[in-house]
């Protein structure tokens, strides 16, 4: 199998069939849409996807799963866990997403999805979008140029006032 790297730059949709290696599930077909299902409630599953991240920070991870119980999986990047999301529903084939924000280095990772024993769930999609900060720039001159308009605006209205 070719392992498909998938680039994180915007928001970006993974393929759920694009991954890197899979363990104890499988791709399967329901209403014509793929989803990876079949999840060994004994050993759990395992589903890894090799991503290129642009730039290192907080990005939204959104995930569509079903079950049919509450079921809970781990996400690791590069071996690290870094979310746990958990499910609950009653049927295999009524998604609900849930989301995270996660922080991911820069570079290749490697994003694995490792069931829960003893759950069970199928993922029919995933998402990654960066999750932007604005950024603000404060400089001590221009805070005292608004500090001494503030204090003139102030006098005027004193003034006025007398």
């Amino acid at each position: 199998m070719t392992t498909t790297i998938i680039s994180i730059n915007n928001p970006t949709n993974i393929p759920i069939d694009s991954y890197s290696a899979i363990s104890a599930c499988q791709i399967e077909v329901a209403n014509g849409i793929k989803d990876i299902g079949f999840v060994s409630w004994q050993t759990g599953s395992i589903v890894d996807f090799t991503l290129n991240v642009a730039a290192a920070g907080s990005y939204v991870l959104s995930l569509g799963l079903a079950s049919i119980s509450p079921a809970s999986l781990n996400v690791f990047a590069n071996g690290t866990q870094i979310a746990t999301f958990a499910v609950s529903g009653n049927a295999w084939q009524v998604y609900k997403q849930v989301t995270q924000v996660i922080t991911l280095p820069s570079g290749i990772v490697d994003l694995q999805i490792k069931s829960v024993i003893p759950t069970m769930h199928n993922l029919q999609t995933i998402s990654l979008t960066p999750q932007t900060v604005a950024a603000v720039t404060v400089t001590v001159a221009s805070l005292q140029a608004k500090i001494a308009q503030t204090v003139i605006d102030l006098q005027k209205v004193i003034a006025n006032l007398s």
